[in-house]
């Protein structure tokens, strides 16, 4: 059936077709289509120029807005913040609290100045400021809050008046952004000026319409073909123009095409059903689970990994509708939105399910398939157990290595401050100060050494210096280390040395490392009166280093993972003793540098034996 002109988009045709030249369709195209082309481009880049204008000023000026807020509520914390401290004269508390929201903030100016203009306190150390705060200074008027942006920047003022000694004044300063900020004001805007480029847009096409002719046409075409239209019913008039003509070939050949493809989908269907397939074998060897439904809600396939997972017999689970399946609610909620086309279609969740006496965390995540007849939802399972509990050991060390490091720092803290205060008059104390800082600073320096060193070996990255290893002047130099501590602890620190000990290659310090921390443990974790051995001995091209105590053992489920990074025992005993949980790791990981191996007996209650094998002469792993 061909289709027939309209009176509004019939083109005039006087001549006879047969007698006029043939005008092929590049050339009408190109003589019909560049006007509609450069009035588009002209009205597009005045539209986006316009709209670009309008959004890049309202974003600047919201986001302005929007950091002069974030400053004046920084300011008001701040003041408030800092007052019951400088009453208190806590003034490092006050410039640790600057600092901090200075560089969190990335503050230019962050400081509290007196009222005759001096800086008390100043988030940046290098300026003079200073270290005791005054008992009192003369008071002035107290200033009101101030806020104000001058080129780009924001300025705020707030007071501080300190009971009993005078008043202060917080002063921040910081940079603005430009055009960050949210577009969402401009929206409207760029909204009317888009509309008005459209308007404009449909009045040129107005008028350049009667000049289309068959093209016009063509379009209408197109646009029941979109609509679902059949091919035949979207044939033109042949004699109209030499384009309806091609027109029509266009059809014919996109008929014969379809009729093709067709008839290869029959042909492949027949050959896949019942055979399996190399598609469906790769889908069965995936480690995530994977189901697929159809339009009508039924599962259409479903991979082992899946059927594993959520305990599927797939026999009765392939073709069973999805409310039959199961699983559940808020996953079946999720698949039918996919498909169905109601509400959101794509969906992640994640649920607990028990397997036998373990719990798994399996993650589903929905996505919409096909559309139209073929439209369909696809359900990936994912088994992220390991990853919770990787999350879970990842929080418990930042938590353990925050406790770690505040502690030696509040003791450096403390006795240099009492050092400062008491020192000068009682050298006694200020021996004790340094003493307890020089303590403390080893501890930190070492705990970050561990920290660094775990870094290291998890990214390649570590070397090994080596060098020959006077193990007589070690294991002096550790029962000179524990001496004080075991006597402390009223334990029976032994060193069962042979009469002379090999010169051992390797890097000195990371392997001192490896028996501090084996011989800190074993100290640290024996009770009061208890016994730690060091046992040495050389043979057969091994050194053999055991480290024995009599303290509360490691239980056969524990010494399965004791080695493990971020790990520690279950035993509640261990609760109030400190530790990071990675000094065994890293030990082991150096001990095989060196092309050896670290191990352990233990039995609770009874006490453990950590054993260090090393080649004499080996070379490193």
């Amino acid at each position: 059936m061909e289709r027939e002109p309209t009176a509004e988009s019939a083109p005039d045709i006087q001549a006879d077709p047969e007698t006029e030249p043939r005008v092929t369709g590049r050339g009408c195209g190109e003589a019909l289509t560049w006007p509609i082309g450069a009035a588009f481009l002209s009205v597009l880049v005045l539209t986006f120029g316009a709209g670009v204008w309008w959004m890049s000023q309202s974003a600047a000026k919201q986001s302005q807005d929007a950091a002069l807020d974030r400053a004046e509520s920084m300011a008001d914390q701040l003041s408030v913040t800092a007052e019951p401290l400088l009453a208190a004269g806590e003034l490092s508390a006050v410039r640790r609290l600057l600092s901090e929201t200075a560089l969190q903030n990335d503050l230019d100016v962050c400081q509290l100045t007196l009222s005759d203009g001096r800086a008390l306190v100043d988030a940046d150390q290098a300026k003079p400021q200073m270290t005791v705060i005054p008992a009192s200074w003369p008071s002035a008027a107290v200033a009101e809050p101030q806020s104000r942006v001058v080129a780009g920047r924001a300025f705020v003022t707030r007071p501080v008046p300190v009971p009993g000694r005078g008043d202060a004044e917080l002063q921040i300063e910081m940079a603005l952004p430009v055009g960050t900020a949210t577009l969402g004001p401009a929206l409207p805007g760029a909204g009317v000026i888009g509309a008005i480029g459209l308007i404009g847009m449909l009045l040129v096409y107005r008028k350049l319409r009667s000049r289309l002719g068959v093209l016009t046409m063509i379009r209408g075409a197109l646009r029941d073909a979109e609509a679902g239209a059949d091919l035949d019913g979207l044939r033109l008039n042949p004699k109209w123009s030499h384009e309806a003509a091609g027109w029509n070939r266009i059809l014919d050949h996109q008929a014969a095409r379809t009729r093709e493809a067709i008839d290869e989908q029959i042909d492949s269907i027949g050959q896949r059903v019942g055979s399996g397939g190399a598609l469906e074998a790769g889908c069965d060897g995936l480690g995530q689970g994977l189901a697929v439904f159809d339009a009508l809600g039924h599962m259409a396939y479903a991979n082992g990994a899946a059927c594993a997972a959520m305990g599927w017999d797939r026999d009765e689970a392939i073709g069973a509708p999805l409310t039959n399946i199961a699983i559940e609610e808020d996953i079946q909620e999720a698949v039918s939105r996919a498909f169905t086309g109601h509400g959101p279609a794509r969906a992640t969740i994640e649920r607990e399910r028990k397997a036998g006496e373990t719990t798994n965390v399996l993650r589903h995540t929905v996505r919409p398939i096909g559309t139209g007849e073929t439209a369909g939802a696809l359900l990936l399972i994912e088994d992220i157990t390991q990853q919770r509990v990787a999350e879970a050991s990842r929080h418990d060390f930042v938590a353990q290595a925050t406790h770690e490091l505040r502690t030696p720092l509040t003791n450096i803290r403390m006795y240099l401050e009492t050092a400062q205060e008491d020192g000068a008059d009682d050298m006694a104390v200020m021996s004790e100060c340094l003493n307890v800082i020089g303590r403390e600073s080893q501890r930190l320096e070492r705990l970050v050494g561990e920290m660094l060193s775990v870094s290291e070996i998890e990214a390649g990255a570590i070397a090994l210096k080596r060098d020959d290893i006077r193990l007589d002047a070690l294991f002096k130099q550790l029962e000179a280390d524990f001496a004080a501590q075991a006597e402390e602890q009223k334990i029976d620190l032994t060193f069962d040395l042979p009469p002379k000990l090999p010169v051992v290659q390797g890097d000195r310090d990371k392997f001192a490392v490896v028996l501090q921390n084996l011989l800190g443990n074993a100290v640290k974790y024996s009770p009061d009166g208890g016994e730690v051995r060091v046992h040495v001995e050389a043979a057969s091209g091994e050194l053999r280093i055991e480290v024995s105590d009599t303290g509360i053992g490691i239980s056969e489920e524990d010494q399965k993972r004791v080695f493990e990074k971020f790990t520690r025992a279950n035993d509640p005993r261990i609760g109030d003793i400190t530790g990071s949980g990675l000094g065994l790791a890293l030990a082991r990981e150096i001990v095989r540098l060196h092309g050896g191996d670290l191990t352990v007996e233990s039995e609770l209650n009874q006490g453990s034996t950590f054993r260090v094998v090393l080649p004499i002469q080996g070379e490193g792993a």
